[in-house]
């Protein structure tokens, strides 16, 4: 699922309601919405119990399960626990270096995460899609369609091999995007 504009709020010193925190086998996930997290999680990691946790910019819990073949989170109605929110923030600061006042209150920590983490997301919008996608899309099925009607057979090898070329530069760049941290210093 993409990421709309609307889901990261706007530009103040706030988190935006909505702003769901996970705790995970990482430090912790920050995701601009409920369905934003409900889109990015996968079924078999809340199956293994790896996102145990789930708050709201002020403490709300949320229940991460699973409904037929998809992530659903939803808010518990418990009362909010801004100690474990902050036990979360403290230990994701810690864990990307970044500083932190340790008398600061919860909603500040908070702040300071989303402010990391947000950087993240607008990258995530700020991204075209590459030349070679758009080329993919245009190329193999406008071949396909002139070996159709053509009935050019000797065009099927040039389908084949544009296929696996751009099958095999999707994989390259996805393996480089999950080598990447987009989150900045």
């Amino acid at each position: 699922m993409a990421v709309d504009e609307s889901d990261l709020g706007d530009s103040s010193a706030t988190v935006p309601p909505g702003t769901l925190f996970v705790a995970a086998d990482e430090p912790l996930l920050v995701f601009p919405s409920v369905s934003v997290a409900e889109s990015h999680l996968e079924t078999i990691d809340v199956e293994n119990g790896v996102y145990p946790a789930a708050f709201g910019p002020n403490g709300e819990p949320y229940r991460v399960g699973i409904e037929g073949n998809r992530v659903v989170i939803e808010l518990t109605g418990e009362p909010n626990r801004p100690d474990e929110l902050r036990a979360l923030l403290v230990r994701y600061l810690q864990a990307v270096g970044q500083s932190f006042d340790e008398h600061a209150l919860t909603s500040e920590l908070a702040v300071q995460v989303w402010e990391l983490d947000r950087e993240f997301w607008d990258g995530r919008l700020a991204k075209p899609v590459p030349l070679s996608c758009c080329a993919a899309f245009v190329l193999i099925p406008g071949t396909a369609l002139y070996v159709l009607i053509t009935r050019d057979w000797a065009a099927i090898p040039f389908v084949i091999i544009l296929s696996l070329l751009f099958w095999g530069v999707a994989k390259l760049a996805r393996r480089r995007a999950d080598q990447l941290d987009f989150r900045r210093d």
